[in-house]
């Protein structure tokens, strides 16, 4: 078994994280083929609402070529059960391929603000999980590689702004660059402030929520057990970072419908526009810079 926490940084509120993220979003867009056989919400006695989502969900183009000569065609056929509480949200994948032999279970925790460390009470682990237990990092801004098939060139972070909030775009390392001593409350209280004086309530323009997401990963077959599970967490990672990526550049509209009845000034397609060509043209400088500093380093080293 392979079993890992992947920690994301979300340029999200609480708020946004909840109508983004829910079950019936996710795996549709990330899957090949989807067929939802299961939609139900439940309200239990502590007047939460939970929901429960099951599809049939097919990842034939996330699989190397050279394993798929060693599969059949349903290996990439999977059940999905979704269980949605709270910030809480649990997605188990099973097999009709080979049943009980693989296994695929993620176990998701959203936590306010940044938080670095990992906080392993926040799972359900045996001490023989924990020692085996290996950790991953995703940031939203990171370049994509240029083979990625199963990349969507209109869900890259780093060519988007959101004519919604006016968010973006995301590149590597854009956590850093946030005041990480003020709580997302802060900030958006200090926004308001400014706003107050034109009668309109402002969007919070940095705020970060941080994502563990626990996987557990299980494949018992003769001769491809090895294979598999050294392949999978890099498989496994790709489709989540995909997921992320279309959660930020995907839906606007939804966001657009959840603000609507709200007092918020609607940043404006042409306004995300101006500001996606202003922001690569900075960067593009930026960049610039950094080889010419790299090639001047290289001269007197040789020098």
């Amino acid at each position: 078994m392979k079993i890992f926490i992947l920690r994301t940084f979300l340029p999200f509120t609480f708020e946004e994280a909840v109508q983004l993220y829910q079950p019936c979003y996710e795996s549709n867009a990330l899957s090949d083929k989807c067929q939802r056989i299961r939609n139900e919400r439940i309200i239990h006695d502590d007047g939460e609402t939970e929901i429960i989502h099951e599809k049939i969900l097919e990842y034939t183009s996330y699989i190397p070529k050279g394993l798929k000569l060693f599969l059949p065609k349903n290996a990439a056929v999977f059940r999905e059960e979704i269980r949605m509480k709270g910030m809480r949200l649990t997605r188990k994948f099973t097999s009709e391929w080979i049943n009980d032999d693989l296994l695929l279970y993620y176990d998701i925790v959203f936590v306010e603000g940044k938080q670095e460390e990992y906080d392993l009470d926040m799972f359900d682990l045996t001490d023989e999980e924990k020692k085996i237990l290996t950790y991953q990092v995703f940031d939203l801004g990171e370049p994509v590689e240029q083979d990625l098939k199963s990349f969507k060139s209109s869900a890259d972070p780093n060519h988007f702004v959101s004519s919604i909030t006016g968010r973006g775009p995301i590149f590597q390392g854009w956590s850093d660059q946030i005041n990480l001593n003020q709580k997302n409350e802060e900030r958006k209280e200090n926004e308001d402030k400014e706003k107050e004086k034109e009668n309109q309530t402002s969007f919070d323009s940095t705020p970060i929520i941080t994502e563990f997401r626990l996987v557990r990963f299980k494949f018992k077959w003769t001769g491809l057990q090895t294979i598999v599970e050294h392949l999978a967490p890099g498989v496994i990672h790709t489709i989540l970072g995909n997921g992320h990526r279309q959660s930020f550049c995907w839906n606007d509209d939804i966001l657009g419908k959840y603000y609507q009845s709200k007092n918020y000034p609607i940043f404006g397609k042409q306004a995300a526009e101006e500001k996606l060509k202003y922001a690569l043209e900075i960067r593009a400088q930026y960049e610039q810079q950094q080889q010419e500093q790299q090639k001047n380093k290289k001269k007197d080293y040789e020098k």
